[in-house]
């Protein structure tokens, strides 16, 4: 019997290299998917991996150069979000690449589902870098200009 491996890698971008603009999630998910070897925005499967993703960001990034925050391929992937909410509940949350495992490292009051700029509410996940928050994860409006995280099968 033969076992198949894949190892991934994970690009961070602050902008897209074409335009020099932040992307939304849908944008910077095709954009990842594009690349060879890619399979769309980072799945994080282990707290290792979370870790490493956050060490490779540039430090001058993790401000409002690159928007506050970083697009992961995790969202509501409900379409379009129904009810109830997910204020307070992250199991609505999914992955776009399933993997075997899956970590979560949510910032505190994370998902909030804020929905005062759009009715639709924040059904897309960031590594969040506001102050203090050191990239755990955040809901956010899904239209928002950010950076992203791309996973490359090597």
């Amino acid at each position: 019997t033969s076992h198949q491996c894949t190892c991934y890698e994970y690009q961070a971008y602050c902008t897209n290299p074409d335009t020099n603009q932040g992307m939304n999630w849908i944008d910077a998910n095709k954009y990842c998917l594009s690349l060879p070897g890619g399979v769309g925005l980072a799945t994080i499967d282990k707290k290792g991996t979370h870790k490493g993703i956050k060490k490779s960001i540039p430090l001058e990034w993790k401000g409002d150069l690159c928007n506050w925050g970083f697009w992961i391929g995790f969202r509501d992937m409900r379409n379009p979000p129904r009810l109830p909410r997910h204020k307070r509940h992250p199991e609505y949350f999914s992955w776009f690449f399933q993997m075997c495992s899956y970590y979560e490292d949510w910032a505190v009051d994370q998902p909030n589902d804020n929905h005062s700029n759009d009715e639709d509410g924040q059904n897309c996940v960031q590594l969040w870098y506001k102050p203090g928050r050191k990239g755990a994860y955040d809901d956010e409006y899904c239209s928002e200009k950010k950076g992203f995280v791309c996973q490359i099968a090597k």
